[in-house]
């Protein structure tokens, strides 16, 4: 499978987000990706945001017609997502296949609600609350694609080792992460959180993030990178929007399950 991995610096006008979004897949498609994959909120950035019905299901329609336009799978990001009138959305990450049918959608089980540091200063904080305006999700997705399993994650997800222990259990073979991670907390611990599950799960991981200076005034870290199942980085970026592709072998995963077996050891130790 090729895979395409697009990093962004999303804002708040759904109409030039999408913009972004057409030049990148469209750039990942021509570099003959099968699987194209956006970042958390890459259609309309940050969380206080309520979009209507209408423009729920548009996004879903645009998401859609991308697909079919490019012949790809797609991971499309996340968006707010709202079943029940009652409650707040769901933050969820759709994916679509290349006739741009839903072939799952995982709504995020982890919610951001953290005091970060500003540039590692305890006295100057940003505080973030993702349960203010929305529902956690409720269950893990794995996805049977024509390349092999995949499983989704979101951003804070990345922190909570259980979800991918189920990741593991479950062979997957290739962890998708659309991600929205600070400067702050993606110097100290996006690379290491994303090559550990790599490894720990010995799946490709294909972490995708927002990468730059938004409307509102947040960093984000970017380090959009894709990883094999040794943990080794075959590609990232810096900040800034950009494509990376890679060819991702499933040989390698049988390759490195064979000479390392952990999957049967986490069974029976989970048993």
């Amino acid at each position: 499978m090729k895979v395409a991995a697009v990093q962004l610096i999303s804002g708040d006008n759904y109409a030039e987000n999408m913009e972004r979004i057409e030049k990148r897949v469209t750039e990942a498609a021509k570099g003959g990706a099968d699987l194209v994959v956006l970042p958390e909120y890459c259609a309309l950035y940050g969380s206080k945001i309520s979009p209507t019905p209408k423009e729920q299901n548009q996004f879903l329609s645009d998401m859609s017609t991308l697909a079919i336009e490019h012949r790809v799978w797609l991971v499309a990001g996340t968006f707010p997502l709202q079943t029940d009138a009652n409650h707040k959305p769901y933050s969820s990450c759709v994916i679509f296949d290349s006739q741009g049918e839903i072939q799952g959608q995982y709504n995020k089980i982890h919610l951001f609600d953290a005091d970060i540091p500003n540039d590692g200063l305890a006295t100057k904080q940003a505080a973030y609350r993702e349960s203010d305006y929305f529902t956690p999700g409720l269950a893990p997705l794995l996805v049977d694609t024509p390349w092999g399993r995949v499983g989704i994650a979101i951003c804070f997800d990345l922190r909570f080792p259980r979800l991918f222990a189920y990741f593991a259990d479950t062979k997957c073979d290739f962890i998708i992460i659309p991600a929205a991670f600070t400067a702050t907390t993606g110097r100290a611990h996006w690379e290491i959180l994303v090559r550990a599950r790599a490894i720990e799960t010995q799946a490709y991981v294909v972490a995708v993030n927002q990468g730059g200076s938004h409307f509102n005034g947040t960093e984000t870290y970017g380090g959009t990178m894709i990883i094999n199942p040794w943990g080794e980085v075959l590609s990232s970026l810096a900040v800034g929007e950009g494509v990376l592709i890679e060819q991702l072998d499933r040989t390698f995963i049988a390759a490195t399950r064979s000479q390392i077996p952990l999957i049967p050891k986490l069974i029976h130790a989970t048993a």
